[in-house]
């Protein structure tokens, strides 16, 4: 018999819990969590702000690998005294794995939301318009993002924690399912760009504690060696190459949007400059539309994440194409629509983009909703393949999450 208690519960009970949780008396320092901070590496620090660990009773609670783990802590001496344990196998996380989607009061009560979805169960999947699963595709694991080389015969997966340090990329062979390791060595690797002929992937690359980021373009056939484009001490991350070769845009951290001139034989043909620029906003995820003169991004000036479509020779020219909340767009030349998710909802939408000639701003269509995307955070694991959608899906299917309630939690400690 177990010795606490969890039950489901409603969005009312959730906010009546939050109004009521009280911080335990504790030291002036607080535990939280980074993803990737300027010269300190990933995971779990103590300074003077509250984040997404949390102490009580003498036990560090964060999650790790899909877990809730406990681990005895000293609060004066900000100092781990003992050895970490799991106490619940399945929590949620938002993005990155150390990001639990939990609270805990004083008196023992712990809010948390159930995961059923196995962490190293995904797969690469296809998926129709309508939602359904047509084949899967390699062996499971912890798949970060999967994107589709020009051809669409193969694709480069990012499997691992890549907020966690551990990002490696492959490339896999669509049709026989084989994979090969793409970039080899220690440290971290993520998002994959392929050149638009199918001969170089531009990526991200940071040393083994993340505290230097880099972006590297590589032959995918493994010949050469990797030159690098822009190095930071803060994260960078490449996001999408021109249609004709000639631009790769990247995102540098809290920056904005950049663009660096490319040679066809993928190095830079000039110095990085800035593109979208919004101060007091997020602005990132851009993805080339139509032919090589506009992107498509998100952007939080209006308040909320919205799609945006800008210019690259001329930024001023900026059309908003959302209203209701949206991020995460990407682009399918074989239909010409941008496809994005829709916030709150997990909702994956399409609109349509035309030109009427080279010059012209683009004319954008009635967007249509297709169907509630498998998982939650699959924004960042989604590309396409004709009129199929390729993601990195659990094994078990979709995902399924709920809030539960434990009356004490640390009875825990006891199993």
């Amino acid at each position: 018999m177990l010795g606490y208690v969890t039950r489901p519960c409603s969005i009312f009970d959730i906010h009546f819990f939050f109004l009521m949780i009280r911080r335990p008396p504790r030291s002036t320092l607080f535990p939280y969590t980074t993803l990737f901070r300027s010269g300190g590496g990933v995971g779990i620090y103590v300074g003077g702000a509250d984040g997404h660990a949390e102490f009580h009773a003498g036990q560090l609670l964060f999650a790790r690998d899909g877990a809730l783990v406990a681990q005895p802590f000293d609060a004066l001496t900000a100092q781990l005294t003992g050895d970490p344990r799991v106490l619940l196998p399945g929590i949620e996380t938002l993005g990155a794995a150390v990001r639990t989607v939990m609270s805990v009061s004083r008196t023992g009560m712990m809010l948390y939301v159930e995961s059923s979805l196995a962490v190293g169960h995904d797969r690469v999947t296809r998926i129709d318009r309508e939602g359904n699963v047509v084949e899967a595709i390699g062996d499971p694991a912890s798949i970060d993002a999967v994107r589709i080389s020009p051809d669409g015969l193969r694709a480069a997966v990012v499997e691992g924690e890549v907020t966690l340090g551990n990002g490696r990329i492959w490339v896999m062979d669509l049709e026989r399912g084989t994979k090969s390791r793409f970039a080899s060595g220690g440290g971290n690797s993520s998002s994959p760009v392929w050149s638009p002929d199918g001969r170089y992937l531009a990526y991200m690359s940071a040393d083994e504690g993340n505290t230097s980021f880099r972006i590297l373009v590589r032959r995918v056939d493994g010949g050469g060696s990797p030159v690098q484009l822009v190095e930071s001490a803060d994260f960078v991350s490449p996001e999408s190459w021109s249609p004709d070769g000639t631009k790769l845009t990247y995102s540098p951290e809290n920056r904005g949007i950049w663009v660096i001139p490319m040679t066809s034989e993928g190095t830079a043909a000039g110095e990085p400059r800035p593109l979208i620029e919004e101060e007091g906003s997020n602005a990132w995820g851009s993805c080339f539309i139509g032919n090589s003169d506009w992107i498509v991004y998100h952007s939080s000036r209006p308040g909320t994440f919205e799609l945006f479509v800008a210019n690259v020779d001329d930024p001023s020219r900026r059309l908003q194409i959302t209203s209701t909340g949206a991020i995460y767009a990407s682009y399918n030349r074989a239909t010409s629509e941008i496809s994005y998710s829709a916030l709150g909802t997990d909702q994956l939408s399409v609109v349509k983009v035309s030109f009427s000639d080279a010059g012209s701003d683009p004319v954008f269509g009635t967007p249509e909703t297709l169907f509630r995307l498998p998982r939650s955070d699959i924004d960042y694991a989604v590309d396409f393949q004709g009129d199929e959608l390729v993601i990195g899906l659990g094994a078990q299917g979709q995902k399924e999450s709920a809030p539960r309630l434990i009356t004490d939690w640390r009875r825990l400690l006891a199993d």
